[in-house]
């Protein structure tokens, strides 16, 4: 159950990337256009006056905050340069100017060019209210940079009114355009691009008034216009480029191109849709045939005896579909429980306290692979090894021992498809070819073959399948039911001390140590086994403390030492209680962690327990608003 809702978040997360990605009119922006109304007049001398009137719908901002600025930023590829701004808000009619001033302070505006662009920024505070606006400014060098042309029969004027970079939608614009007196109606031509399809036109009112119109406007959007009119009515400054033929027919073919472009550009956002949708679609269905567990009823309550004879190795990686650095504690920890190792406490006059592994001369070779390989990477030939010895050696090793650990998952049929590991590493493969294929066609190369769109579903498809990786392994018939009466045993384990008498928990305290690691309660084992007294395990000699056999640098006084028999090493442990050794042991647990896992080029390491007794390892323009 745990892992469904933890999958139902992963699609939740895909549905907010789609946000990102998919303008979906109002759904995702708490702020939008209820109108958009321009006044373009393009005077004789070339220069352009704008008013923009703008009345904006602000709802609440960011957890339900009032919105503070407003920034209206404007593209300036064909434009010298923008003055005489002016802003105001219409009140009931009556427009009351803002301030200009860089103090942020409220009914203030401020302006500044940036990235080829050219920003007004409002002050103001609205929530759940419209705010209307008002914004005049001039244009200069429309003729020098070609938003007006001058052709041999007549002149063009082009401008985008409403900008493809706006991010919110808007419920209704209109673009007045004005030309110099002069021409005859008859005498003007002109078109509209980007307008949405049925929803836009262009009607030209009388001899120098054009209007174009369009309504719900999605993010994106935009409404650009060309216009041909006679020569004459626009001053011609001192060697301007006259190019040859007629506007009109120049015009026109732009503007259908713009529509054009726009529509299969609104054609190329509704297929990356789509191919988003299908790969998320694509992803769920493949965890859902191929990763997602067999639901089976609980097992019991609680089972009192380990279900089977798998290792606690095994087990912690059949639960988590993979070792990790907590079996490999725990494999040290069972063998220590079969009498293969002893581990010494030691005392640092300064610094944290060290500890000494002892192989005792039990036989290895009935050990399965990853506990030899466990055996021989810890000793390296040697008898006994100081565990502050493995730092920066051992952690090379773990991935190996992690392997062999694994493959005892394959050769028990405990999961389809073969190894954990594998199957994650497939379709972690996947998703980092769909990663760097959408950012391959992000680039230029995707410009040049007009696919740039395909980022948009690959980059976040390839980031939810990470996300779904580590779930496509999945546990087969066998595999699942194992799983289940392991759980029903870590039920058993976290309440042995309540389910058994002290006396009788207490003797399988050293036994169950290696199952309490890998299912993540150690620490509380080892508290409440404190509690009710229980004895030290005799693999475990603490640091020397008076009357107990032992001598001063924390080594056993029997001359038998660790060789000796089961008894002689449980007489000497006399007197010690689980309590009275209850910090060395948590350091132990700690300390290996740390220096099984730190490697030369990090520091410290990546191990250690956590608090819950686990341990790690393993022309144009737009807006905005806030």
């Amino acid at each position: 159950m745990k892992k469904n809702k933890k999958y139902i978040i992963i699609l939740t997360f895909a549905l907010f990337i789609i946000s990102f990605l998919i303008p979906m009119e109002n759904v995702f922006a708490s702020y939008h256009y209820k109108e958009w109304n321009d006044e373009i007049t393009l005077n004789k001398d070339g220069t352009i006056n704008v008013t923009e009137n703008l009345s904006i719908y602000f709802g609440s901002h960011d957890g339900g905050t009032a919105y503070h600025w407003f920034e209206r930023w404007i593209d300036l590829n064909q434009i010298q340069n923008i003055t005489d701004v002016e802003v105001f808000e219409n009140i009931n009619g009556t427009l009351i100017p803002y301030e200009r001033s860089s103090s942020g302070t409220l009914e203030t505006f401020s302006v500044k060019t940036k990235n080829n662009s050219f920003y007004i920024k409002l002050n103001y505070e609205a929530k759940n209210t419209v705010k209307h606006f008002v914004i005049k400014y001039q244009i200069l060098g429309a003729t020098k940079l070609g938003t007006v042309k001058f052709y041999e029969d007549d002149v063009s004027f082009n401008y985008i009114a409403i900008p493809p970079k706006n991010e919110v939608s808007i419920d209704k614009a209109i673009v007045t355009v004005y030309i110099p007196d002069g021409a005859l109606k008859e005498e003007i031509k002109a078109w509209g691009a980007g307008l949405p399809i049925d929803s836009g036109n262009v009607t030209i009112v009388n001899e120098n008034e054009i209007t174009l119109t369009g309504s719900e406007l999605a993010p994106g959007e935009f409404i650009e216009f060309y216009i041909a009119f006679p020569r004459g009515l626009v001053e011609e400054p001192p060697g301007i480029t006259i190019y040859p033929g007629s506007a009109r027919d120049k015009a026109q073919q732009q503007a259908e191109a713009a529509t054009r472009e726009a529509k299969i550009a609104g054609l190329k956002t509704l297929l990356g849709f789509l191919l988003f949708i299908i790969i998320v679609v694509w992803i769920f269905l493949t965890w859902y045939k191929k990763g997602k567990d067999i639901i089976l009823p609980k097992y019991a309550e609680y089972i009192k005896d380990p279900p089977s004879d798998l290792p606690p190795a095994v087990v912690g990686a059949l639960l988590k579909q993979g070792a990790t650095l907590k079996e490999v504690i725990a494999t040290i920890l069972d063998l220590a429980d079969r009498e293969y190792i002893k581990i010494e406490e030691i005392n640092k006059v300064f610094g944290k306290n060290d500890y000494i592994y002892r192989r005792t001369d039990k036989d290895t070779s009935t050990l399965n692979t990853y506990e030899q390989m466990l055996m021989r990477y810890i000793f390296e030939g040697l008898n006994s090894i100081h565990l502050s010895d493995l730092k920066y050696e051992f952690s090379k090793y773990l991935p190996k021992i992690y392997s062999k650990i694994n493959r005892e998952l394959v050769s028990n049929e405990f999961y389809e498809g073969g190894s954990p590991a594998k199957v994650k590493g497939k379709y972690i493969g996947i998703a980092i070819f769909m990663i760097t294929l959408g950012l391959i066609v992000l680039s230029g190369v995707g410009a040049s073959l007009g696919i740039r769109f395909l980022a948009w579903p690959l980059i976040p498809g390839g980031i939810i399948m990470l996300f779904f990786a580590p779930a496509m392994p999945r546990k087969s018939m066998k595999g699942a039911k194992e799983r289940m009466k392991w759980l029903a045993f870590k039920k058993y384990l976290e309440g042995l001390v309540k389910y058994k008498k002290a006396e009788e928990a207490q003797n399988l305290f050293s036994q169950y140590l290696p199952f309490a690691v890998v299912f993540g309660i150690d620490k509380h084992w080892i508290k409440e086994f404190s509690r009710a007294n229980t004895p030290a395990p005799v693999w475990y000699i603490p640091y020397y403390r008076a009357g107990y056999g032992y001598s001063n640098t924390g080594g056993l006084s029997s001359a038998k030492g660790f060789g000796g028999t089961n008894n002689n090493i449980a007489n000497s442990m006399k007197g010690f209680s689980l309590d009275s050794i209850s910090h060395g042991l948590n350091s132990l647990l700690n300390s290996s962690a740390t220096v099984f896992t730190s490697s030369k080029s990090s520091s410290g390491g990546g191990g250690g327990f956590s608090g819950g007794g686990g341990f790690g390892g393993g022309g144009g323009g737009g807006s905005s608003a806030g």
